[in-house]
């Protein structure tokens, strides 16, 4: 009892935190288009409780998905529930929305709670055949990386990658995308991690493979998040290992985070952590949805599958991409349907996880999907899906040799 009243206390600071950083990046981005919007707070302190229908199932469980799904209620559905209102005119049908959202998630996590109790035999596959399996996997992803037409073995500039980025959507067939965007966000971390499970030659293979396709794809893509990649996973991996309460330990972490971005801000005039770090993570996400919610609703437009495209154009006046999470892909593609069918393939992903996950080390199996929660609140849940990897990897760790196999030498 006392433990949950921490909780509650810490989602609760959480909250006020969410609000007063809205208020200061809309406050500091004023004059920019897209963020000069002004608050409207009172109404916030209003969906902060009911932001907290979802806690109500939430637990400290250890499993992957439950610390799934505490990571999107706290990057996602949370700042949902406090920006929307304090950025929107909250009428009668936004407030509609908010509380859907919040029973939407509610029932994703009931529907996890249920069929966590159902078990199905895994395939018991050897290790050496897995071992073939991951690293014919990695030789696939490899081959498709040195054919492809923008290879490079020189590493752009970390902080000038947007035209090596550009070049590489520009020059590369979807198929070959897909493949090489998998071998980044699954096969390289997958290699890398079961790596720590397997002794002798084997072992040092692997990791070869992961560290060539992380710095080949990076060389030609320009994609950071999978320059970075492997460094963190090893790093989370670690963590969770060494955690007894994941799910506690995350809201701890976001805490001091945010704590330590205002002291920077406050006290040394660093703001780039509070203003623009953890703005991408936040609130930008948040500011999208409520885009996409505005163009559908208010201004009774046609469903569209471009829609990313067209808020850039229309609300920030720039030729870019506003991509959203799978709340405001829904209702860009189907209005209200839309966003019933994405929390319907939403619940499917949640039961592909959590059976995929049964008897796969806790840490590694958790360590492998935390990435996808940036990608949830950012991405189309096709793109989730396909680009990313989640079904590749839901396949691999559903094929992962059990805890109870005996590590090969």
């Amino acid at each position: 009892m006392q433990n949950n009243i921490k909780i509650i206390l810490k989602i609760f600071i959480y909250q006020v935190i969410i609000y007063l950083n809205s208020v200061l990046i809309l406050d500091t981005f004023h004059e920019v288009r897209g963020y000069n919007i002004t608050p409207q707070g009172y109404l916030s302190i209003i969906f902060c409780w009911i932001s907290f229908l979802p806690l109500i199932l939430l637990n400290n469980q250890k499993n992957p998905v439950m610390v799934f799904l505490w990571l999107i209620y706290i990057t996602y559905i949370i700042p949902v529930s406090i920006i929307f209102p304090l950025i929107n005119s909250a009428s009668v049908y936004s407030i509609i929305f908010v509380c859907t959202i919040n029973i939407l998630f509610f029932s994703s996590i009931l529907f996890f709670r249920i069929i966590d109790r159902i078990t199905i035999p895994k395939l018991k596959i050897p290790w050496d055949l897995y071992k073939i399996l991951i690293i014919g996997c990695g030789i696939i992803v490899l081959l498709f990386v040195i054919s492809n037409p923008g290879l490079s073995l020189i590493p752009p500039n970390i902080f000038k990658v947007y035209s090596v980025r550009q070049h590489f959507k520009d020059n590369t067939p979807l198929l070959t995308m897909y493949i090489i965007t998998n071998g980044g966000y699954v096969i390289s971390p997958l290699l890398l991690l079961a790596s720590l499970y397997i002794r002798g030659p084997i072992k040092y293979l692997l990791i070869t493979i992961s560290i060539l396709i992380s710095y080949l794809i990076y060389s030609s893509s320009g994609l950071k998040s999978i320059a970075f990649m492997n460094l963190a996973v090893i790093i989370l991996y670690f963590y969770i290992k060494g955690t007894k309460s994941i799910s506690n330990s995350v809201i701890n972490i976001i805490l001091y985070l945010f704590l330590t971005a205002g002291i920077l801000y406050l006290i040394f005039d660093f703001y780039d952590p509070l203003i623009h770090w953890l703005r991408r993570v936040f609130f930008t996400p948040t500011l999208n949805t409520y885009y996409f919610y505005d163009y559908i609703y208010n201004n009774n437009s046609e469903f569209t599958t471009e829609a990313p495209q067209i808020i850039s154009q229309i609300y920030y006046g720039t030729s870019g991409s506003a991509n959203t999470g799978f709340i405001g892909d829904g209702i860009a593609r189907y209005g209200t349907l839309g966003l019933i069918i994405n929390f319907f393939i939403f619940n499917i992903l949640i039961f592909a996880m959590n059976l995929s996950s049964k008897k796969v080390p806790f840490e590694l199996s958790t360590t492998l999907y935390l990435p996808f929660v940036y990608t949830i609140s950012n991405s189309a849940i096709t793109a989730l899906l396909l680009t990313y990897g989640l079904l590749a990897l839901s396949i691999l760790l559903f094929l992962f040799p059990t805890k109870t196999n005996k590590i090969p030498l």
